[in-house]
């Protein structure tokens, strides 16, 4: 069906002048499968000498406008099973349009429950639910409560209580997806509502970003805490290189380290978010790079975690694979050889007769515990993020979802982490202390040795869509980062086939305990050559190494025991992606495009044909994946002729990104 209109009139421009002005507009409506209609929508505005971007940008957002009030038409006749999850993020979308406050979105809730057919159709079948959705929508924060009532017998106050505990839920969990997911399996009711309509955890995803975007309690919060932080680090880090620097030749070697860790953390960073939005133009470049500069960038990429911002057009990565980067280089450049450094100190002090510190070892303890955080975080966060779940479900999912095994299950990898770094530390710290050579000697070997497993079974690339030398260089980078980081703090993330591999990390994981233990037990009276340094390392190595083994034990007992294969894997990287897209489904299939090209090389005609047989089917129903951004990444040969537009290609050879067959 096709609409033609134009129309002629005088309009006033922003100098208050009537003008002539002439519009046309052109509408196509087409079918599009059952219960889905497309629409094309053209508008040529011509306004001659009067025109200007603020007058041309005011009425293409009223025929935006007027679009979306079509599309919100059709969305609410349509039935509760007739949904999918798109349309449940558009009421979402339709509920939060307009709205600022606690007070206007759970007014709004109760007109569109009344407007919307799946909706009504919702309350008809559970008279509990308005309820619930209000109280969720104004998001206080209340404690959280398990309601284990069938749907069918939930009272008015359970619902109310349920409705009270999103946002608790949200507060929990960094990730949107993380807290919602948590939010409804601890509600019996919830999970059924959730099995039966598939757009009601998408709707309710939508809701969360709104209320965090404007509770007090919610995004601004984490990004006040963030940039305090960020800041406070930055401003220790000064000081503490200012106190290096007037120590005079007993700190030369303290201060160059703490230089050089800066330097290549904003450097690294640097390099990450260039390579990153390269696609986006200088300025776009320009202005992420000077966040690194001003130490504002953990806060930035809460920011966009916490908003549930999407996979940008021309960036390679969304903003948690981005923040995990960032994560990892700060450990690896700041974190970790702080850590080291503060305990040589302590030894040197020890050395000099001066004993130990309470001081130095208070910062010790605090600056292990941070680490540990940091990078349980990184684990916690990979493994409750429902999206995750669904695409890799037989790597992630070993956190339970209640609410206590996931504040356990985060406790102990910290905790797990924090004995890591003190104990990698202590090791590094004691072969200094018998012989500088051995440092050297056990550092170079055994990240030569674990370079050339890697080389030998195949598994050298990086999963970093890149090719030739420039694929080469950051694989070896990338791949000695994640190594010493995982070294040092444990991160059991890092057992991903992608990284160090299952078997690789669990092995790994006990040497440094190993290693003290032996060098402990093979050490004579003048190793180290003072009575209180020996003390203080026996009952370090002893208690921590403690610490560590029981709180192992306690996280293989909290995790799901379908996920301890997942540490003894012998799996490499490309087999893993070559696996998932020869027996998943399309979702699982997709990750395959975004990744290194020598991953799929063994499985090329597959790939080709399974996008080739399913282009056409994707346009219609446009799954989730289905993106802009997913589909710049296909080489164009794959694409079906019919699709190859001429801006497309275009495109592709401008970003470097269009490839020959074979």
């Amino acid at each position: 069906i096709l609409f033609v209109a134009a129309a002629r009139g005088s309009i006033l421009t922003e100098r208050m002048e009537s003008v002539e002005a002439r519009e046309t507009v052109a509408i196509r409506l087409r079918s599009s499968g059952q219960f889905n209609t497309k629409m094309d929508y053209a508008c040529m505005l011509e306004l001659g000498a009067a025109g200007s971007r603020a007058l041309n940008k005011a009425f293409v957002e009223r025929r935006l406008d007027e679009v979306s009030s079509v599309a919100t038409y059709f969305l609410r006749l349509l039935q509760p099973d007739q949904l999918n999850e798109r349309d449940g993020e558009a009421i979402s979308h339709d509920l939060l349009w307009k709205t600022s406050t606690s007070k206007q979105r759970a007014e709004r809730m109760k007109e569109l429950m009344k407007e919307n057919r799946a909706l009504r159709n919702l309350v008809e079948k559970y008279s509990w639910v308005p309820t619930m959705m209000v109280a969720a929508s104004k998001g206080e924060l209340h404690m959280i409560h398990t309601v284990r009532t069938k749907a069918e017998c939930v009272s008015e106050k359970e619902a109310a209580q349920i409705g009270n505990s999103l946002s608790a839920a949200l507060m929990t969990e960094q990730l949107m997806e993380a807290g919602v997911r948590l939010w409804i399996m601890e509600n019996r009711p919830l999970r059924k509502i959730s099995s039966e309509l598939i757009w009601f955890e998408p709707f309710i995803v939508v809701l969360g970003k709104g209320i965090v975007k404007t509770a007090a309690w919610g995004l601004m919060w984490r990004v006040i805490l963030g940039t305090f932080l960020s800041m406070g680090d930055l401003i220790t880090d000064i000081l503490v290189l200012k106190e290096f620097w007037e120590g005079g030749e007993e700190m030369l070697t303290y201060r160059n380290l703490s230089i050089v860790g800066l330097v290549m953390s904003m450097a690294l960073q640097i390099f990450v978010v260039t390579f990153n939005h390269r696609r986006l133009g200088a300025r776009r470049v320009a202005r992420e790079i000077a966040i690194v500069l001003f130490g504002f960038k953990p806060p930035w990429d809460a920011y966009k975690v916490g908003l549930g911002r999407k996979t940008e057009q021309g960036v390679e990565w969304d903003p948690i694979m981005e923040m995990t980067f960032s994560k990892v280089i700060e450990m690896f450049t700041e974190s970790i050889p702080s850590v080291m450094i503060q305990s040589s100190a302590i030894l040197d002090s020890m050395k000099s007769g001066h004993g130990i510190s309470k001081v130095a070892m208070f910062s010790l303890a605090i600056s292990t515990l941070t680490t540990g955080f940091v990078s349980a975080t990184i684990s916690y966060d990979f493994d409750t993020n429902p999206s995750n779940r669904v695409a890799r479900s037989e790597f992630y999912g070993y956190v339970n979802d209640s609410p206590m095994a996931r504040a356990s299950a985060f406790a102990l990898l910290t905790l797990m982490s924090s004995c890591q770094v003190f104990l990698r530390s202590t090791l590094i710290v004691m072969l200094a202390l018998i012989s500088s050579n051995l440092v050297w000697i056990w550092i170079v070997g055994d990240m030569s040795l674990f370079l050339l497993l890697k080389v030998l079974r195949g598994d050298f690339t990086y999963w970093i869509r890149m090719s030739g030398a420039a694929s080469i260089i950051i694989s070896l980078v990338v791949r000695i980062i994640a190594k010493a980081t995982t070294d040092f703090t444990g991160c059991v993330q890092m057992r991903h086939p992608q990284e160090l591999g299952g078997i690789y990390f669990s092995v790994n994981y006990f040497i440094p305990l190993v290693g003290l233990i032996v060098i402990l037990t093979l050490k004579d009276e003048s190793t180290f050559e003072n009575e209180t340094i020996d003390a203080y390392l026996q009952s370090i190595v002893y208690i921590v190494g403690l610490f560590l083994l029981t709180s192992v034990a306690f996280f293989v007992v909290v995790i799901r025991r379908g996920y301890i294969g997942t540490f003894f894997s012998r799996e490499t990287g490309g087999a893993s992606m070559r696996r998932i897209f020869l027996t998943g489904d399309d979702v699982t299939r997709s990750q395959i495009i975004s990744v290194n090209e020598v991953f799929m090389k063994p499985i090329h005609d597959h790939v080709e044909r399974w996008i080739a047989t399913g282009w056409e089917t994707w346009q219609d129903e446009k799954p989730v994946w289905f993106t802009d951004q997913w589909k710049s990444l296909v080489p164009v040969y794959m694409i079906p002729v019919k699709e190859r537009t001429p801006k497309s290609i275009r495109r592709r050879i401008a970003s470097g990104r269009v490839q020959r067959a074979g």
